[in-house]
């Protein structure tokens, strides 16, 4: 019997370094290329180039270091994607310090609060005002919060010393901003960097409960940085450097951290507040326009947009699209020789960064015969799919993905796992995600395994339901939420979807198509109960997590209210 286990055959090659020395090197190499070109809502456009956000960085350091923070200091950051983010996070970094990322969803502050006693240490806040400096009265509340709470003030390692703003603002005791730091120049010397030193701590989405803190030591970053430059497999880094890769995802996020750019010397676009678009078809638009003026040759794009820009026929070329942080169904494949040349699927996690790719071409297209797309494991990664007690199962058999990488995973800084123990004596992590291995050796990754439904005992995935409701015209995305029967007490699925614009469909054509799907539950009624949505909710937009995947607990929350509406007398 073969059995489901996946391994790369390469070995990583990851320079020893550390984060901001790589982007040194391109200050020295290339000066005055821009590194990153920010554009804002009104297509106005920033170029920050790699001397002048080194320079700045180097500035910013040397005054953070004269203002007291030390080697090991935790830093909390959270911004837009804007250059102050980029020039405080380098600087925190070089100051020997440690960013924690993190967002402002809350209006008491009460979860960022949790968040920083759950880390610890947290010596410093730099943080974006926003917009309309609407943050400014969050952190106040998180500034009182920390000097009054006995619990936090316990330790002096857990009070904020200091608070900068990304820039001026109306608020009296944000008064220092990030420009007032790096405008003069401090003669002081920098800690001398290691490897191994923490450089960032990132947080999960938090789609299946609280976000998890997760600790990466600079190699661990450069590890990461390797894993998505060679996932999109350029030939020389020579040949990265006449790139320009298109990527809105949030600085903070793992799908959106500086990686590519840093790692090869390309030039990045990114939209401040292309997330914050009225629909999917208006974020496409703006998309598509900056695309075609900045020249762009690689674009990171969510499988709504890339649909959009199909049905509109939007005059765009592409090298290579990228699909990352969700499920890639097949019909996203239908993109590949028109509006780019190559589809490049990733799959990664928060805790060990990109693990798997697969690149899609014209001859790849006609031939592929899974729902899903597939991905194999980069260098340094090795998969394995298991049954509940850990076995391997054979290949071709649904089960749990598991991960083993040369970027090892220590564990969670505000979170204790029950996976811990696996994790410290094999090395192996547990995605939480299910998947099955192709007899060609890839791995198709279905989805989330959490949230099992069960009837008259048979077992089924909401991601396998998804990904079939996926497949039809009218849906841009699908999450199937087990609701419980008030007669049974069985989980069945309720399908929260969101149709692509102009498009609607009827729960009973919807429930029609499950059942062609699922044929077998012709042949067994009983079974449909089981695959085939009792409810279906329609969302304009799903609320999304702060790394920007579908927020499944406010999803079932907002089903749960619209269901017992619906059953009141």
């Amino acid at each position: 019997m073969e059995v489901s286990y996946l391994a790369s055959n390469t070995a990583p090659a990851v320079p020893y370094t550390t984060y901001p020395e790589l982007l040194r090197k391109w200050a020295s190499k290339t000066p005055y290329k821009a590194a990153f070109i920010v554009v804002d809502k009104d297509l106005r456009r920033t170029v920050l180039s790699y001397r002048d956000l080194y320079e700045n960085s180097t500035k910013f350091a040397k005054s953070l270091v004269h203002h007291g923070v030390k080697q090991g200091d935790i830093i909390g950051l959270s911004g837009r994607n804007v250059p102050e983010w980029l020039i405080a996070n380098f600087g925190i970094q070089m100051a020997g310090g440690c960013p924690l990322y993190f967002s402002f969803h809350k209006k008491d502050g009460n979860d960022i609060v949790t968040l920083f006693q759950g880390v610890g240490k947290v010596k410093l806040v730099i943080f974006d005002p926003g917009a309309e400096e609407q943050n400014c009265a969050i952190v106040s509340r998180i500034v009182e919060k920390m000097s009054t709470d006995v619990k936090l003030n316990s330790s002096s390692t857990n009070k904020l010393e200091r608070v900068i703003a990304f820039y001026k603002n109306a608020h009296p005791l944000f008064n220092q901003s990030i420009s007032d730091f790096y405008a003069i120049d401090v003669d002081i010397e920098l800690p001398r960097l290691d490897p191994e030193d923490l450089g960032a701590i990132l947080l999960t989405s938090g789609s299946m409960g609280i976000s998890k803190a997760v600790p990466h030591s600079h190699h661990a970053i450069l590890t990461i940085c390797h894993h998505f430059f060679k996932s999109l497999s350029p030939q020389s880094e020579d040949e990265s450097e006449n790139d320009i890769l298109y990527n809105d995802r949030k600085f903070s996020w793992s799908a959106g951290y500086p990686l590519w750019e840093i790692f090869g010397g390309g030039t990045r676009v990114v939209a401040t507040d292309a997330l914050t678009s009225s629909s999917l078809f208006a974020l496409t638009e703006v998309v598509a326009e900056i695309i075609k003026r900045e020249k762009v040759t690689h674009a990171v794009l969510i499988q709504p947009v890339v649909d959009i820009l199909m049905k509109e026929k939007l005059a765009i070329k592409l090298k290579k699209i990228i699909i990352l942080g969700t499920v890639g169904c097949r019909s996203v494949l239908d993109c590949v020789g028109e509006i780019c040349d190559e589809l490049v699927n990733m799959y990664g996690m928060t805790e060990l960064g990109t693990i798997a790719a697969e690149s899609y071409r014209v001859d790849d297209v006609s031939a592929y015969k899974h729902k899903v797309l597939s991905v194999k494991p980069l260098p340094g990664v090795e998969l394995k799919v298991t049954d509940e007690n850990g076995h391997l199962v054979p290949v071709g058999d649904r089960g749990l993905i598991q991960v083993r990488s040369q970027k090892r995973f220590t564990g969670y800084l505000n979170h204790e796992s029950r996976w811990v123990d696996q994790l410290v004596r094999t090395g192996w992590l547990n995605s939480s995600d299910g998947g099955y291995i192709t007899t060609d050796g890839s791995m198709v990754i279905e989805g989330r395994i959490n949230g099992i439904m069960e009837v008259y005992g048979s077992k089924v995935y909401p991601f396998q339901v998804e990904n079939a409701l996926k497949g039809m015209k009218a849906i841009s995305n699908a999450v199937v939420i087990p609701i419980r029967e008030k007669e049974t007490k069985f989980c069945v699925p309720c399908a929260a979807v969101v149709y692509h614009p102009g498009s609607e469909d009827t729960t009973q054509n919807i429930q029609e198509y499950i059942r062609e799907e699922f044929a077998y539950t012709k042949e067994n009624p009983i079974m449909a109960s089981v695959y085939v949505p009792q409810v279906v909710v329609q969302f304009k937009i799903f609320p999304q997590t702060s790394n920007g995947k579908p927020d499944r607990h406010g999803i079932a929350a907002e089903v749960k209210r619209q269901i017992d509406s619906k059953n009141r007398p």
